[in-house]
């Protein structure tokens, strides 16, 4: 067993060892902290030295109550200590967070430890501090508050540690980014854990200046921050860091752009935008903000839900866009609730137009894109630029505005962006004006009742409107239902017309001027210039007829009327009733133009034409009584004047009673709607597309088109002109019934159209060389209206016929065709009738005085035209190579003309060395033909009757009857029958045997000079006054020829060129012979039957003499007016 070890004896110390050892350590502290209490308060300064990386400068600490730390610099750029920060953050992020309450009760631990440690320093200076980022701080502690400085914020603030709570004064904060300073206080109870605040916002422009500057301000409380200039946003509220409650208010704020930096955070910048560009104010005032929410990771989409606010806007305005006309108020109350922002406008405009009623309201999700509705409501609005700019952006391109009348409007727009920041544009309302005028294509419409309802959405966009009376000017009356579908561009109208018609000069017609001074009649210092004015603005009727004219439903009554008006205009064929219909047309054309050519002028001009026109009237029913006036040569000049206006004063007077008809049918129709008669183009389908800025229009039941291009090209198309004829004066008046017709008009040139034609079933009277009518023909030509006189150029593509209409002026080529004169004075076809008017005019009997002055009228009207470089009243005809085809008869000329102007007709025509002239005035014609050759006469008689010699013919064509003398020399009558029937009967009379000489044979009758007074009509050529001198025999006599059954009865008178003496002696049958007055010994053979086999004999009865004498007598009555016509006229070549 072994043995327990033996314990070491303790050393027991001494009690009075313990106390003395206790008595020197207790020394040696208190001589430590004397020795230390003496050297801290002598102040302890060390100029530099560095401690684990760390350089501190100036150091100075000193203790006399407290103690004193003053610190010039430290420089933690190279600090052991950030480094290893560096790392355990690192470590840590790898670990789980700490939960928020830890993070800040250790916050809280720390700033109490601070607190503590704080409370031992009287003063604490740092006056430079350099962190890692290389940047300089300061803090300044004396005693009371803390001094913070930092190249952001500057901050002066008071700590207290109280029992219960940790009071933090804010004397002043500033944020220099921000612009912003703030004061208040934040308390933070220890044992609630909850901290509540009550803070001030100032903006401050002015704050970079007050930099470094906290303690002055602490003192001197720096007046410019103080100043109303600078608005303030109070916050007062309470977290216990799980919850967040906040109230706020502001004084007018006069711009939140010191919240931009805030906003950026939420990285949205659609609401970004919206806040910052798109909604300017003067000033906003937040009246109030309430704001619950939770802080954790769903912080910002509880914000959204929880905050509500009110706020007063001044001036509010509101930018859809920045291209966009702006939406603007006299103020406006913000409401924001259920992330929704309502702004109610009071007294709001838009373009200066009122919206009263109207509000926006934004869907504000921070996280996602912005929807905006806006309820645009208005009592008086105008779809001017602006609005169709603002409709635009939504996606609505509409291609007309209004001018002038009241807009009402209630449209809902909802405006929502997809993610890429594409606008999804949704409209729903209606516009609606009780009259306005809207503008289509630079074209006024007067609109009443309009309505239009949009429905506008992603997927469809359509606007229907309807309107029950839309007036163009003149043009158009009609009421319409129209359908727009914006998505697919198109459009579709169902129209019905009260009255159209589509005139070019009305379309496009500019300004009307006023008439030149010389075209004034007030402005004529005597009677003879007066009327030529008068004369020369009722000429200047002539327009463009209308493309298409639909008139409106007319009552049985009026329609009676206007037939009874029709049989009174027309002659017994069909072809007449077209031709008023056609001519009825055309004259409601001219009377619109003329209304407008001569509207300054026409109340001027009402009173002297009416004084004119009883002048007239009195003067050929009383002239007698008038020859013995005074004033016999103003009043003859007035019969002058009117006689070259009659037909224009009757058309006028026709006009006007068929306005005063039209107007009784318009009243007689509303009294009795269902007497009207519905016109089968009354209700017409309008179908169009609007793509790629191209407009296209089509009227499938007129055959019609109209198209305009992006460039502003356009094109008006009729590819079928027979459904349009019935309607179209235009048409009617070129007579054009058939085919295929297309206007065109440059941007370039917007008052210039280009024609191209292909025209079939055509009527004009010309034919080509083998007798065929022209009835088809291709046409390119132009319309120029951009000048004061409208020109209209028209050719065939071979150029062989050609037609120019310059203001009243006609002017036809015609080269290689022949013309039928019957057919050309006869035709239905306006613009032939209408040339040629004039020569239907009934025959007026002048004395030799008025021709005298209606021709020195004439020349004066002329000389007046040519000195004021005024467009006359002319239609030209010229041809080549032409035949033209008169009665029966086919007359050949090389080159033809033929000119009407002033109610007078001028023709010439020439072939070979013959010249021919025919003049025509108040339907008498005066015909001359010079130089004619035989050719030419067995041409235009289709015989061959002479042979050799010159031809000359004067006469005068009236009333149907061509009166006229024929002289010819150096010829041989060779009709071959008429020749060889007096041959057998001289050789049946021995006696006559004589006159079987060489200038009377089987070749036929040599004449050597010889003449005949003729008439002729439609049934009978009548012969007097024949006086043939030939080589063999001289022949006398008259007679007649009935051309209708084609006989003749001629008493011809054969003398010998024998003296009476010489020849008694050798004929033995002195009963045959009759002994003429000069000499001459005559026998009479009568010449009757058949013109292709007429009889001969010899006669010697009085009644057979005189009998052919007597026809010519009966049938042309009177006869002896040639005489006295041929020698005025013989009078006036001498003159």
């Amino acid at each position: 067993m072994r043995k327990k070890p033996t314990q070491p004896t303790k050393t027991k110390i001494p009690k009075q060892k313990r106390a003395r050892s206790l008595f020197v350590f207790c020394g040696i502290l208190i001589i430590l902290a004397f020795l230390g209490y003496k050297i801290l308060n002598e102040g302890i300064y060390h100029r530099q030295f560095s401690i684990a990386g760390i350089e501190v400068e100036g150091f100075y600490l000193k203790l006399e109550n407290k103690f004193i730390l003053d610190v010039q610099k430290i420089d933690l750029t190279n600090a052991s200590f950030f480094a290893e920060s560096t790392d355990e953050k690192d470590a840590t992020q790898e670990k789980p967070a700490d939960s928020s309450q830890l993070s800040i009760d250790f916050v809280v631990d720390s700033i109490q430890n601070v607190l503590f440690v704080l409370s031992y320093f009287e003063k604490l200076n740092i006056h430079s501090v350099i962190l890692p980022d290389g940047r300089e701080r300061k803090l300044l502690y004396d005693g009371l508050s803390y001094a913070v400085y930092d190249p952001n914020f500057e901050a002066l603030l008071k700590v207290e540690n109280l029992q219960s709570k940790i009071l933090l004064t804010i004397q002043t904060l500033r944020f220099y980014p921000f612009f912003l300073e703030s004061e208040g206080y934040l308390e933070y109870y220890t044992g609630k854990k909850n901290l509540e605040f009550n803070l001030t916002l100032l903006h401050n422009k002015n704050l970079e200046r007050l930099r470094h500057k906290l303690p002055e301000y602490e003192n001197a409380q720096d007046s410019e921050i103080n100043t109303e200039s600078n608005p303030t946003i109070s916050l007062r509220g309470s977290t216990n860091f799980k919850r967040l409650s906040l109230l706020a208010s502001s004084s007018k704020l006069k711009d939140i752009k010191f919240l931009q930096p805030f906003i950026k955070m939420l990285q949205n910048k659609d609401l970004e935008a919206w806040l910052f560009k798109k909604i300017s104010f003067s000033s906003l005032t937040l009246q109030s903000l309430d704001l619950q929410t939770s802080l954790d990771k769903d912080i910002v989409s509880n914000l959204q839900r929880s905050i509500k606010a009110n706020a007063l806007v001044d001036d509010p305005k509101i930018y859809l866009d920045s291209s966009l006309t702006p939406i603007v108020a006299e103020d406006a109350i913000l409401t924001l609730r259920d992330e929704n922002l309502q702004i109610n406008l009071n007294k709001p405009t838009f373009a200066n137009h009122t919206l009263e009623g109207s509000s926006v309201r934004l869907q504000l999700p921070f996280s996602k894109p912005i929807e905006i509705f806006i309820a645009l409501r208005s009592q008086k609005i105008a779809l001017d630029k602006p609005l169709l700019d603002l409709l635009h952006f939504f996606g609505i391109d509409l291609p007309l505005r209004t001018q002038g009348g009241a807009l009402k409007a209630a449209l809902d727009f909802h405006l929502k962006m997809d993610k890429k920041g594409d606008i999804i544009p949704n409209v729903t309302g209606e516009i609606s004006t009780q009259e306005s005028t809207i503008v289509f294509l630079e074209q006024k419409i007067d609109a009443k009742e309009v309505r239009a309802n949009l429905s506008i959405t992603p997927k469809a966009q359509n606007v229907k409107v309807s309107a029950k009376s839309l007036q163009y000017a003149d043009i158009a009356d009609l009421k319409a239902e129209l359908d727009i579908d914006i998505l697919a561009k198109n459009l579709q109208a169902n129209i019905d017309i009260n009255t159209l018609d589509i005139a070019p000069q009305k379309i496009f017609s500019q300004n009307t001027q006023a008439l030149p001074p010389y075209l004034d009649i007030n402005s004529a210092q005597d009677l003879m210039t007066k009327n030529i004015i008068k004369a020369i603005l009722e000429e200047n009727t002539s327009t463009i007829p209308s493309i298409l004219q639909i008139k409106a439903p007319k009552t049985p009554k009026v329609q009676n009327v206007a037939a009874q008006n029709g049989n009174l205009q027309a002659q017994d064929s069909q072809n007449s009733v077209d031709s008023e219909e056609i001519t009825e047309s055309t004259e409601s054309t001219q009377e619109t133009t003329q209304e407008n050519a001569q509207q300054g002028t026409r109340e001027s001009t009402q009173e002297t034409t009416q004084e004119t026109e009883t002048d007239s009237v009195d003067l050929q029913t009383n002239e007698a009584q008038e020859a013995q006036d005074s004033q016999m040569q103003e009043d003859s000049q007035n019969v002058v004047a009117q006689d070259l206006q009659t037909q224009d004063s009757q058309t006028q007077e026709a006009q006007e009673t068929k306005e005063q008809e039209v107007t009784e049918s318009k009243d007689s129709t509303q009294e009795s709607p269902t007497q009207s008669t519905k016109s089968p183009l009354s209700s017409l389908t309008l179908q169009g597309n609007f793509k790629d800025g191209n407009l296209e229009i089509t009227i499938p039941k007129l055959s019609f088109s109209l198209k305009k291009d992006a460039s502003g090209a356009l094109s008006v198309g009729i590819k079928d002109a027979s459904v349009l004829y019935p309607h179209s004066p235009l048409l009617q008046y070129y007579g054009i019934s058939a085919g295929s017709v297309e206007l065109s008009q440059s941007p370039a040139a917007p008052l210039e159209f280009g024609i191209s034609a292909k025209l079939s079933n055509l009527k004009y009277p010309i034919y080509d060389k083998n007798k065929k009518l022209l009835s088809a023909l291709s046409v390119l030509g132009s319309i120029d209206i951009s000048k004061p006189i409208v020109e209209v150029s028209l050719s065939s593509k071979d150029k062989s016929l050609s037609m120019q209409k310059r203001g009243n002026s006609v002017f036809f080529m015609v080269n290689d065709y022949d013309v039928n004169v019957d057919e050309l004075f006869s035709s239905t076809i306006p613009i032939l009738s209408e040339s040629f008017k004039d020569t239907h005019k009934e025959k007026k009997t002048l004395t030799q005085e008025q021709i005298e002055q209606e021709n020195a009228f004439i020349r004066q009207k002329r000389k007046y035209e040519r000195e004021h470089n005024i467009e006359p009243h002319i239609f030209y005809l010229e041809s080549n190579n032409m035949q033209i085809f008169f009665g029966n008869y086919i007359v050949p000329a090389d080159s033809a003309t033929i000119t009407m102007r002033d109610g007078r007709i001028n023709a010439n025509a020439s072939y070979g060395n013959g010249i021919a002239n025919v003049d025509i005035v108040h339907g008498e014609a005066q015909i001359t033909l010079d130089n004619f050759s035989a050719n030419f006469i067995n041409k235009v008689m289709e015989k061959e009757l002479f042979e050799g010699g010159l031809f000359d013919l004067s006469g005068i064509l009236r009333d149907g009857i061509l009166q006229g003398e024929v002289r010819m020399q150096n010829t041989f009558f060779k009709d071959f029958v008429l020749v060889q029937n007096i041959l057998a009967l001289i050789d049946t009379i021995p006696s006559l045997i004589v006159f079987k000489k060489p200038g009377l044979n089987n070749e036929g009758y040599e004449i050597k000079e010889g003449s005949l007074m003729f008439w002729l009509n439609n049934e009978y050529l009548g012969l007097d006054k024949i006086n043939l001198i030939g080589t063999a025999i001289d022949v006398s006599g008259n007679g007649l020829i009935d051309l209708e059954h084609k006989s003749l009865n001629l008493l011809l008178s054969a003398s010998t060129i024998k003296t009476l003496s010489d020849i008694l002696s050798s004929i033995p049958i002195i009963g045959y012979l009759i002994l003429g007055d000069d000499g001459k010994i005559t026998t009479n053979i009568v010449v009757s039957g058949s013109l292709s086999n007429p009889k001969t004999e010899v006669s010697l009865l009085e009644d057979v003499v005189t009998a052919p004498f007597k026809i010519l007598r009966r049938v042309f009555t009177p006869f002896d007016m040639i005489s006295d016509a041929l020698s005025e006229k013989d009078k006036e070549k001498q003159k």
